[in-house]
């Protein structure tokens, strides 16, 4: 039955006071892994008893693994590769493969570190959605999450321009972009647009990214232009992890604020953890496409999107996507989806590659996406909102 406009503009407002620090992490469902099973936390965070089923930010790993199946499988792996230089990416100066010191790691990280903002002209600031992204080219390239990319396709559901999404970046955040959608894989949106309307949905990660284009500044002013005065930037790596490395996590966990604190003091976070285990979705000679993380500050809600370094030099090697339960943010593990596996996804799909997408006109490339794919990818959620 369809819910009438009225009502279903309320509900998004509700939609986004339970999902106010989404970076909506996804729970990890606990998968046949290599004939093992992921162990199941001992302690479980409490799932609200009024959360509307649109929400994808509190579940629990428990309520997953006994009730819901996995869409895919995840084969853990063992095998590691030697570190490739990283990724040149359009327009970007000449990396440096330099070691960073730890001041000089945070320094650069945060400084290409993004909140996404969406606010409903219902919920205004009391009900904010937030999560993280990562710049990753001088022109203005943001990689996030799927599942957090997804809210800019509803910018005018249900009535014209009632979803308002910006781009903050510094500490506290401050609104200083807009940005549009650059790519959203059709594929993340086929095996989880339903899961929009159901409580407790989970993911293994598989697909969960994004890129947006910041287009234009929240006062109207000029946007920085590359090479010398563009955007801050973290280069790419599709360099594989290996266990017990050393990582950089740098996000803008929310869980624990409310709605005015989001829009006023929301702080950038950022701490060194260590690479636990690594997966792949393929179950048949599977690459590096998931690694978890050692649980620590930024294991809450809105750190999705938020950025993986490699210490040695500073490259991004993976995007928060998911976390584990636990009863303090050091209980919970995080799962981060590789830059390899984001390549990966965009060759199998037509799009031949991350340096491939961000070459050549990538405004042309965002208004081709946005006229000819993103309806299609907005219908997908608003039929199951409006059953």
């Amino acid at each position: 039955m369809n819910i009438l406009h009225a009502l279903t503009a309320t509900l998004l407002s509700v939609l986004l006071s339970i999902t106010m620090t989404v970076g909506a992490f996804f729970a990890t469902t606990i998968p046949q892994i290599a004939h093992q099973t992921l162990p199941t936390p001992t302690t479980t965070r409490k799932t609200p008893t009024d959360i509307f089923p649109f929400a994808q930010d509190i579940k629990t790993l428990t309520e997953a693994s006994s009730t819901k199946q996995s869409d895919t499988k995840i084969v853990k792996i063992s095998n590691t590769l030697p570190i490739k230089p990283p990724l040149k990416t359009p327009g970007s100066a000449p990396i440096s493969s330099q070691t960073k010191t730890p001041n000089q790691l945070n320094t650069l990280t945060r400084a290409a570190l993004v909140n996404i903002l969406c606010t409903t002209r219902a919920g205004g600031s009391f009900n904010p959605l937030s999560g993280s992204g990562i710049l990753i080219t001088g022109n203005g390239v943001i990689l996030t999450n799927a599942h957090v990319a997804e809210y800019l396709l509803l910018r005018d559901y249900p009535t014209p321009g009632n979803t308002d999404c910006v781009v903050r970046m510094g500490s506290p955040a401050e609104p200083l972009y807009r940005a549009s959608l650059l790519y959203l894989p059709s594929e993340w949106m086929e095996t989880n647009a339903k899961k929009i309307a159901t409580e407790g949905a989970t993911s293994t990660g598989e697909n969960d990214y994004a890129f947006l284009l910041i287009t234009s500044t929240t006062n109207g002013g000029p946007l920085p232009t590359p090479p010398a005065g563009g955007f801050p930037f973290v280069p790419i790596t599709t360099d594989q992890p290996a266990p017990k490395d050393a990582a950089f996590i740098a996000a803008y966990p929310a869980q624990y604020l409310g709605g005015i604190e989001i829009q006023k003091n929301l702080y950038a976070s950022s701490v060194y953890s260590t690479v636990q285990e690594l997966f792949g979705f393929q179950e048949t000679n599977p690459s590096v496409d998931l690694f978890s993380l050692a649980g620590s500050v930024v294991s809450q809600t809105g750190s999705s999107g938020g950025a993986v370094a490699r210490p040695q030099d500073g490259t991004l090697e993976g995007i928060v996507a998911t976390e584990g339960e636990g009863a303090t943010t050091a209980d919970r593990t995080l799962y981060a989806i590789t830059l390899g596996h984001i390549d990966r996804s965009l060759k199998a799909s037509g799009h031949g590659g991350i340096i491939p997408l961000l070459s050549g006109d990538v405004g042309q490339k965002v208004l081709d996406f946005n006229t000819n794919i993103a309806p299609s990818l907005t219908k997908k959620l608003v039929d199951v909102l409006d059953k």
